[in-house]
């Protein structure tokens, strides 16, 4: 069952009216709740300070490797931290 759809994250199809910058610590603060409320201990701060540096990380790897890498990937790394038997791939 799909519990959850994020659409439009970036702007693709409708220019938003706040900062990209505003946007994403509102995407990171969702998150950070979604995450709390199936027990992560991490305060927003903190959190927001992992979600930085993964995104980070990939992007400089993207732009090494001149490709993509998919969003599902870095969003494993994110949630395998506080939740590793979620962050598996289910068959």
């Amino acid at each position: 069952m799909i519990e959850a759809v994020l659409f439009d994250f970036g702007g693709t199809l409708v220019q938003p009216k706040k900062s990209w910058l505003e946007i994403r610590r509102e995407g990171v603060k969702a998150t950070h709740n979604v995450l709390r409320k199936r027990g992560m201990k991490k305060s927003f701060e903190d959190y927001a300070v992992v979600n930085g540096k993964v995104f980070k990380g990939y992007a400089e790897k993207e732009t090494a490797e001149d490709r993509d890498i998919p969003d599902i990937l870095k969003y494993r790394e994110l949630i395998g931290g506080p939740f590793p038997s979620l962050s598996k791939r289910k068959s």
